[in-house]
């Protein structure tokens, strides 16, 4: 008889592979062979990362506009906060420091004190690479490309949780974004949609995984996973049950209709089914802005 460790190690876990892009990782089948007891996961603070690709230029973003040798060393990409000033001057935050003008909804966040802004940090590597530059910021490591792993599942590590979920680090884009490489778990879902319906495609694998399961746990101590340990399946037929078509955001919430609002407004529908979300990833694309950038207009407004 195959015991209930041995059916989980020797390939159980492959039930749930109807799901998951590239399928379940393996953490599912490690959180039964601890043989210790696990809290069940509460609502956590959750830490969303927005990677913007290809260099966003900060000082255009965020410009110190008092400073004389950022305007004589840019004059052409230089904005003032003048109200007289030709074009859409800045948004003056506390007269040294002024927003781009196409960021006028941050202003009030900003003023909220909800908003909190860190100017000038970057890599010590003065690569002019953009692409060894995004993977030095990605691992973490600035002067090193042989990191295996990413500084943010490093830092998944370090919250020192139990991965009862397969929902503790979610990236919303269609690969697993460098930063999230590593042993800890994290998986990428492009769209919970699409997710949710291609379980919904195989409804008797999900059952079957599910009895199994369930059988599973009503033969398991309690010093072995307790009741909690069926949240780490339960979380997955969160989504096959969820109405995520009509998810409707909060009153006053608007999410614009572009690849990154699409993930913003999936990470919030996460956050509020309570799938024990800690980390969330996505990204921007188009920050190169090296051709005709311009200044209160062009590609970076």
């Amino acid at each position: 008889m195959v015991s209930r460790r041995g059916f989980l190690k020797s390939g159980g876990l492959a039930l749930l592979g109807v799901g998951l892009m590239g399928g379940i990782p393996g953490f599912l089948a490690e959180v039964v062979a601890q043989n210790q007891l696990i809290a069940p996961y509460k609502k956590r603070k959750v830490l969303v990362c927005i990677f913007q690709r290809g260099a966003m230029d900060g000082l255009m973003a965020v410009t110190p506009f008092t400073d004389e040798y950022l305007k004589t060393a840019r004059p052409n990409l230089f904005i003032s906060a003048a109200k007289n000033s030709t074009g859409k001057p800045l948004i003056d935050l506390d007269g040294h420091f002024g927003l781009h003008p196409a960021m006028q909804g941050f202003e009030q966040v900003f003023r909220d004190k909800r908003l909190a802004i860190v100017h000038g940090i970057g890599s010590p590597n003065n690569t002019r690479s953009h692409f060894d530059a995004q993977d030095y910021m990605e691992s973490g490591t600035p002067f090193s490309k042989g990191t295996a792993s990413g500084w943010l599942n490093r830092a998944v590590g370090l919250l020192g949780h139990d991965a009862l979920t397969p929902f503790t680090a979610v990236s919303l884009t269609s690969a697993m974004p460098r930063s999230l490489y590593g042993d800890n778990p994290a998986v990428a879902i492009n769209n919970l949609q699409d997710f949710a319906i291609q379980m919904r495609g195989n409804p008797s694998g999900v059952n079957l995984a599910a009895k199994s399961f369930e059988d599973l746990y009503d033969q398991t101590s309690p010093g072995l996973l307790k009741d909690t340990g069926k949240e780490s399946f339960d979380a997955l037929k969160m989504l096959q049950k969820a109405d995520l078509k009509n998810y409707k955001p909060a009153q006053y919430v608007v999410y614009p209709t572009s690849a990154l609002g699409n993930s913003l407004k999936q990470i919030a529908q996460l956050v509020k089914m309570d799938v024990g979300l800690e980390v969330a990833f996505t990204e921007s694309n188009g920050w190169d802005t090296h051709y005709n950038q311009g200044k209160d207009t062009g590609i970076f407004a």
